[in-house]
This record gives structure tokens, C-alpha cells and sequence, in this order.
């Protein structure tokens, strides 16, 4: 929780320290965000692990007024039931950490107005690990979903969106639910 609580101070310290510029629209060729997250992981049945909240930072760089690439860190505590093979039984509600991140491509359909619709889909990673070293692993994933982008003003914008979340290693399918508050500025 204490990396948590870091991780959003650090948030808000460097958005505080973006520069304001007020007379351009929001996803302008070559601006950037930054931006803090938050929402839900659900994880397949089969994992043995917890759905939990998450919370972390995102940037990104737009191309064009459609195209922009993002990237997402998050981190979440999680609990997990598993086998002990060596004491022979099962421990409950085990904490570990988990750390989601990823880099996307986003497609937005319209640049008007102060509902954008958008597509996103891209590559990522999911470690978990506990202190005991009894869970420690990372998987490949690719995820894809859609969501809304809703403009508060000038520069700052509120989205929503869920994703299809597709590891690799275990084949599994989970699922996310974010939502963003970002600030977007010109270099």
C-alpha cells in the first residue's frame, strides 16, 4: 500500500508540473498526456486469484487526430489460495502483488465534440509475486477493448473503457475496467 500511495503522489506532482497552454483542442498531432488510473482486474476462475482494484499512471503521445500510442503501469494487491506441497495443505487469502502494464495503440472515431469514442489494442505484461517467493511469475499478454473519452475542459479529460485482457503462458481471459483522468499538453 505504500507503493501505492507513492505511486499516486508521484501522479500528481508531475501533473501539477505540466505546463498549461488553453487555446488548442484536445487531441492535437503531437501533444502528450499524463494521467493518473483506476479500476478493477478480473481474473479467470481457473487462476485461483482475487479480482481487486488497481491504481497507477499512463502517458501517451498522440500522432493524429485519430492515432495515439499509450502506455499503463499498475499495481494492486491481490490474494490467492494455493497448495502448500510441502506442509500438505491449502493456504487462504495469501497476498501478492500484482503489476499490470502495457503499450497500446488507440484509435479515436471523432475528434468533435466532448464524447470520443475509441478502439484500443496492444502488448503487455502481468507479474505476480508474494514475499514468500511461493508465487512468482510473469505472463505475456495482449488485450484489446473500447471505450469513451469525455473532455472536462481544455486540456483535461475523463475516460472509460474496458478490455479484453489475453495472457499468453496459461492461456487465460481476464478482463479490466479503467477509468483515466488526464492531462494533455504540447511539448
Amino acid at each position: 500500500m505504500k507503493q501505492g500511495r507513492m505511486c499516486l503522489i508521484a501522479a500528481a506532482l508531475l501533473l501539477a508540473a505540466v505546463g498549461a497552454e488553453t487555446s488548442w483542442a484536445h487531441q492535437a498531432p503531437g501533444s502528450y498526456t499524463m494521467g493518473v488510473v483506476g479500476g478493477g482486474y478480473f481474473f479467470e476462475g481457473e487462476q485461483n486469484v482475487d479480482n481487486a482494484p488497481f491504481f497507477g499512471m499512463s502517458a501517451s503521445h498522440q500522432f493524429t487526430e485519430h492515432w495515439a500510442v499509450e502506455g499503463l503501469l499498475t499495481y494492486a494487491t491481490v490474494q490467492t489460495n494455493y497448495f502448500d506441497t510441502t506442509e500438505g495443505v491449502c493456504k487462504t487469502n495469501t497476498d501478492i502483488d500484482a503489476y499490470y502494464f502495457k503499450a497500446d495503440g488507440l484509435y479515436f472515431f471523432s475528434t468533435y465534440g466532448k464524447v470520443v469514442p475509441y478502439f484500443s489494442a496492444g502488448v503487455g505484461g502481468l507479474w505476480l509475486r508474494d514475499d514468500k517467493g511461493v508465487q512468482d511469475e510473469a505472463q505475456s499478454l495482449m488485450n484489446w477493448g473500447a471505450g469513451l473519452k469525455y473532455l472536462l475542459g481544455p486540456q483535461l479529460a475523463f475516460r472509460a473503457e474496458l478490455r479484453h485482457v489475453h495472457t499468453f503462458q496459461d492461456s487465460n481471459d481476464n478482463a479490466t475496467l479503467t477509468g483515466f483522468l488526464t492531462w494533455e499538453f504540447m511539448p
